[in-house]
Parts: structure tokens; C-alpha cells; sequence
């Protein structure tokens, strides 16, 4: 499954994200990141989605052997981390609920900057 760490680094590069970053918005530590992105066989599969919402992309591009469906990946709206960050009960990264799928991100961060009075 060294695709799945080349897609994920692959996805970091191209969105600028750091570790550090990754960290500080998921509260999940440097060294269980590092453990799901250098051996992601041995990760659990909810590990590997917060990591693809961290990197606003479904789990399974992370899986694809072809890397070019990760680099042409629609980029995440401004500010996805501190979204993110502001949400993590919400949005599955405490407690046992289901991590949310990267469209419903995309949907809340939507209803999240619309306007109240159109």
C-alpha cells in the first residue's frame, strides 16, 4: 500500500498542508499521523478518512494506484481546516460517531458561508 502513502503525500504538496497543520486542526497527534501515512495498511480505515477530509478528497482516491486521479482532484474551498477545526465533534473526529464524507463537508462549508439574507 505504498500508493496510499504516495497519495497522501501527493495530496499534501499540492495543498500546501503540512503534518503540523494536519495536527493542530484534527487534534490527532504528529506520531499517529505519521503512523497512518508511512503504514497505512496498518491503519484503521477511520484514521485514513480523517486524513482524506483532512485532505478534502474521499478515502478512496487515496486508495487508487493511478496518482494522476489525485492530482487532478478539485482543490478545497478557503479556509477547510479551520472549518474543520471549529467542527471536529460534528463531523466524526471525537467519539464514535461516522467520520462525514468530503461532500458533506463541501455541503456544510457551503450553507456555512451563505448568506443569511439573499
Amino acid at each position: 500500500m505504498n500508493h496510499v502513502t504516495n497519495n497522501i503525500n501527493i495530496r499534501k504538496a499540492q495543498l500546501g498542508i503540512t503534518v503540523t497543520q494536519m495536527e493542530q486542526a484534527c487534534e490527532i497527534s504528529r506520531q499517529q499521523l505519521h503512523n497512518v501515512i508511512g503504514n497505512p495498511e496498518r491503519a484503521m480505515f477511520r484514521s485514513l478518512q480523517k486524513i482524506a477530509l483532512l485532505l478534502y478528497c474521499p478515502v478512496e482516491l487515496l486508495l487508487q494506484t493511478d496518482p494522476s486521479k489525485v492530482v487532478n482532484y478539485p482543490m478545497p474551498p478557503e479556509g477547510h481546516l479551520m472549518h474543520i477545526s471549529a467542527n471536529l465533534q460534528k463531523y466524526g473526529f471525537h467519539g464514535g460517531g461516522t467520520v462525514i464524507s468530503v461532500e458533506e463537508l463541501h455541503d456544510y462549508m457551503v450553507q456555512a458561508n451563505r448568506p443569511l439574507f439573499a
